[in-house]
């Protein structure tokens, strides 16, 4: 009797490891029960870009950017009468020329103009030329961008002025040169202390190479060449030229002060008619022509 219950015990041992081992692979085979998760994050999708000129385009100016979005040149853009090629009236705008021209032959009014008040323009990568003005983003207190970015751009030969934009901006890695009035412009249309700056550029051959009518203005790392009526004209307030080479007037001087408590220090100055710096305004610091950039005056400047 007890050798039957030992072969009784044995054999019901031996029907549980079975089941276990079918249970766990059914496990193996068949998987959890519960459903998959949702996938993981992927990638950011890219802005879609749109193509300036837009597909379907009869040919006729101008171009209008009236949404949001990113957009992109695919080809020169060439106008030979009166009107604008391009004109921006929406916020968040992102226009790459992408290498190619825009060329008004002497005879457009602007090349690319904002016609409304917008936020978060950006023009950068290519060339406007032979406008009356090559770039406009300011014109009146209805018609600006603040928060405007323009980069890598080639601006010349237009009758009136290079590029115009208002306080608020950002102007750096361009060439302004050959235009009637003003290479750069930054002025107020908007709010008077958002600021602005201006780098890294060259700007030559211009009536006056760069106006700033606007505060908080910074313009450094530039050169500013061959102006015929002045290198640089500053009419705002808190204002601070540092760092630039301005040279080559044949009237007026190398930087002209109207405005009151602006900065001018660490620039070098050759062959200015109307000598290095003319002030006209109050309160403005002005650092002693020094020729060495050095010694006991840190934020002199180089005299002409």
């Amino acid at each position: 009797m007890q050798s039957f219950i030992n072969r009784a015990g044995w054999v019901l041992a031996a029907a549980l490891g079975v089941f276990v081992v079918a249970a766990l692979a059914g496990v193996v085979r068949g998987g959890p029960l519960d459903p998959p998760g949702a996938p993981g994050p992927t990638l950011p999708q890219v802005q879609p870009r749109s193509p300036i000129p837009p597909v379907g385009w009869n040919g006729t100016f101008p171009i209008v950017l009236s949404q949001p979005g990113s957009y992109f040149l695919t080809r020169n853009i060439d106008m030979s009468t009166p009107g604008n090629a391009i004109e921006i009236s929406s916020n968040d705008v992102s226009l790459d020329l992408n290498g190619f021209r825009v060329d008004g032959h002497g005879s457009g009014t602007e090349g690319i103009a904002v016609t409304s008040t917008i936020n978060n323009l950006r023009v950068h990568n290519g060339i406007v030329r032979g406008w009356s003005t090559g770039i406009s983003a300011t014109f009146s207190n209805t018609a600006f961008a603040q928060g405007g970015d323009f980069e890598d751009l080639q601006i010349s030969g237009n009758s009136h002025g290079g590029i115009r934009a208002d306080s608020g901006s950002v102007i750096r890695h361009v060439t302004v040169e050959a235009n009637t009035d003003w290479g750069i412009y930054l002025s107020d249309a908007g709010n008077a202390y958002y600021g602005g700056l201006i780098e890294d550029s060259v700007v030559t051959r211009n009536g006056i190479g760069v106006e700033v009518n606007a505060n908080n203005v910074t313009l450094r790392r530039c050169v500013i060449d061959s102006s015929i009526n002045g290198g640089v004209t500053v009419a705002g307030a808190f204002d601070v030229v540092t760092d630039n080479t301005i040279q080559g007037t044949n009237f007026g001087a190398g930087v002209t002060l109207t405005g009151s408590s602006n900065t001018v220090a660490r620039n070098i100055f050759a062959n200015v008619a109307g000598g290095a710096v003319q002030n006209l305004g109050s309160g403005n610091r002005i650092g002693p022509l020094d020729g060495t950039l050095a010694g006991t005056q840190p934020w002199s400047n180089a005299g002409p």
